[in-house]
């Protein structure tokens, strides 16, 4: 199946999958100010300010990066690229977090 078929806008997936973690710092180490929230609460605001400051993004790709950690986020996404790219970033969390190894990696021969 294409894209096209789905009706799907892949760059818009593919823009916003990159920059929906453009929050510029490190969350294991950063200490929120007082009143700033918790990173998984914050960041696709943040990111989105920081992409929007150095790109042009259209609606659907704003929509990305400030639904991707839905349900922290509250109100659920309405596109399905939005749902393409928070499950697959679910997914890579969920691999780094249980020491998973990617499946898509490259082999390394021995």
């Amino acid at each position: 199946y294409t894209r096209q078929e789905y009706g799907l806008d892949a760059l818009a997936a593919a823009r916003a999958g990159l920059l929906h973690d453009l929050f510029l710092y490190d969350w294991h180490s950063h200490r929120p100010e007082p009143g700033e929230g918790l990173h998984g609460f914050t960041h696709p605001r943040r990111a989105l300010e920081n992409a929007e400051q150095e790109f042009e993004l259209n609606d659907l790709e704003r929509e990305i990066i400030l639904h991707h950690m839905w349900p922290l986020t509250i109100t659920p996404p309405r596109h399905r690229e939005s749902y393409i790219v928070l499950w697959q970033d679910k997914l890579c969390s969920l691999r780094e977090t249980f020491c998973l190894p990617n499946p898509f990696a490259a082999k390394t021969e021995t």
